[in-house]
């Protein structure tokens, strides 16, 4: 798993007793605003406390993280548990993302997005 990445069990090495476990202590239970109480470092130290003690993965789960599909989720502490066997909502294309967008929004997204192919075209120039 990628330091950046939020831990989720199809991410995370399930042979590596840092990160055995360490998929869990995303969103606990009445956890609101945050992934995490602690940071995921700590969780590391504590799966692998866990697999030492000798916690193993024994069963198949029964919930699964859903996270949003934007960056929302490490802002907002976003993500819920579901049952496993509930069906994946479709993934939203950029075009739908922006078309949901307010008026105001779409604007300054388009200002936004001049700007930077602006930037980029200046850099891009300087390096020829």
């Amino acid at each position: 798993m990628k330091r950046e990445e939020i831990p989720t069990r199809e991410n995370c090495d399930l042979d590596d007793p840092e990160e055995m476990f360490l998929w869990m202590f995303v969103s606990l239970p009445e956890l609101k605003g945050a992934l995490a109480i602690l940071p995921f470092e700590y969780y590391r130290l504590v799966s692998k406390r866990m697999y030492e003690l000798g916690a193993r993965l024994g069963a198949d789960p029964t919930l699964k993280l859903r996270l949003p599909q934007s960056e929302e989720a490490w802002l907002t502490g976003a993500g819920t548990w579901v049952p496993i066997d509930e069906p994946d909502p479709p993934v939203s294309e950029a075009k739908d993302l922006v078309r949901a967008l307010p008026p105001h929004l779409r604007k300054e997204l388009d200002d936004a997005l001049d700007e930077i192919k602006a930037e980029e075209s200046a850099h891009q120039n300087q390096e020829d």
